[in-house]
């Protein structure tokens, strides 16, 4: 029988307070991250998304982390740079697929259902029930948007249907 593992407990970090110390300590954790997401993605491991425990799975949400603390960081710079887009269409699956159904089993979703379209290539269903809304731009624009980092009323986004309940939707929260 296969049974879930438990999740380990979060390790006590204490980083240095000094920039090299820091860098150090920092520089030793990325070791350790990398060294963890080497291997087979088929391997087993644990993970918050039921039916999603492999490996494959962190490192799909590794790579995902990173490009949208990637953008963070370029926007902290005045840089207005977009996700890549192969990387953002994972995302908007990964969302559709994972996340989403995530939010709504934790009860943290009401019912409700847009349709997520990206100018690059597909479609997405971000929540339950039957799509009152669309919500059309940019795969990158869509996935910042699912993740808080724009604003529903961006540029780049154009609504159709009940934009309303579509802005609610996203509003509650997409992501954990």
């Amino acid at each position: 029988m296969n049974r879930p593992r438990q999740r380990p407990p979060r390790p006590a970090l204490d980083f240095p307070r000094d920039a090299a110390g820091l860098s150090d300590a920092l520089l030793t954790e990325l070791a350790l991250l990398l060294d963890a997401l080497e291997g087979d993605p088929a391997a087993p491991a644990w993970s918050f998304a039921p039916g999603h425990g492999t490996l494959g799975f962190w490192q799909r949400r590794q790579l995902l982390e990173t490009a949208l603390h990637r953008w963070d960081a370029a926007r902290a710079f005045g840089e207005d740079a977009a996700l890549d887009p192969e990387i953002a269409l994972d995302g908007l699956t990964e969302l559709a697929e994972v996340l989403v159904p995530l939010r709504h089993s934790q009860g943290k979703l009401a019912a409700g259902a847009m349709v997520a379209v990206a100018d690059d290539g597909g479609a997405w269903v971000w929540g339950e029930g039957e799509p009152t809304a669309e919500v059309a731009g940019s795969a990158s624009d869509l996935l910042l948007l699912a993740w808080g980092r724009l604003d529903a009323d961006a540029p780049g986004l154009r609504w159709s249907g009940d934009a309303e309940a579509g802005r609610a939707l996203v509003a509650a929260g997409l992501t954990p």
